[in-house]
């Protein structure tokens, strides 16, 4: 029988100016389309007026959410300068409707002083207590994962939506194997290059129940989506 695939981490900032422009010019939109109908069937009273995504990378997420909620304010956050300049590069291609209500900024998750500032500017800016976070496909970055529910736990207000979705980790290497041959055939050499060493950083259902435990978020719902996706949701209390 084959062994366990242990965890692998990998960089936690996609910096590189190729790394970031292959990623941006890839083609995710129906993955990404997937979640954020997802999102909206299980929250179909809206997810608020303020949402933050977290790992914005060059602003898929942001994108399409500010595209589902016509009155929704998105703030789209990144550690990586690269991906910040790409999603305001495409910002800037977006109907004035949409992008007016998109505003990007260089984040470190780390820095919980910086992640007070920004909550503080933002509720200050727009007038609004209920600020709700969504991350896709971050989670398995981060060498410390606690880093990003804390992050989450500063950002997030009582009572709004909290999703995060992201890559699961193939239970051994048949399984990992077998998921490249589907997922990765066509891919560019750098995007397989990052999904491989992704599929390997990402986290078991089993420990991110765990990391949860860790953080005091347990009461949060754990789904997996498809064998690629696991994806943790529900409301901050």
């Amino acid at each position: 029988m084959d062994e366990s695939l242990n965890r692998v981490v990998e960089p936690e900032l996609m910096n590189g100016i190729e790394q970031a422009e292959a990623y941006a010019a890839a083609d995710f939109s129906s993955a990404d389309s997937s979640l954020m109908s997802w999102v909206a069937q299980e929250f179909p009273e809206g997810i608020g007026p303020l949402l933050i995504d977290l790992g914005c990378g060059p602003g898929n997420i942001s994108e399409l959410a500010a595209k589902q909620w016509p009155k929704l304010i998105v703030k789209g956050v990144d550690g990586a300068e690269q991906m910040i300049a790409l999603a305001n590069i495409r910002k800037k291609l977006l109907p004035q409707s949409i992008s007016e209500r998109i505003e990007y900024k260089l984040l470190n998750l780390c820095d919980h002083y910086q992640i007070k500032l920004l909550k503080g500017a933002l509720t200050a800016k727009h007038a609004i207590s209920g600020i709700s976070v969504v991350s896709n496909s971050l989670l398995h970055h981060l060498h410390d994962p606690q880093h990003h529910w804390n992050a989450i736990k500063l950002l997030a207000t009582p009572g709004s939506v909290i999703v995060v979705n992201d890559l699961c980790r193939p239970v051994n290497n048949i399984e990992y194997e077998k998921l490249i041959r589907a997922e990765a055939v066509n891919m560019q050499p750098i995007l397989k290059k990052d999904f491989c060493a992704s599929l390997k950083a990402a986290f078991s259902i089993e420990e991110v129940k765990q990391q949860l435990i860790e953080a005091d978020l347990n009461y949060l719902s754990i789904v997996q989506r498809s064998v690629k996706y696991i994806s943790v949701l529900g409301r901050l209390r």
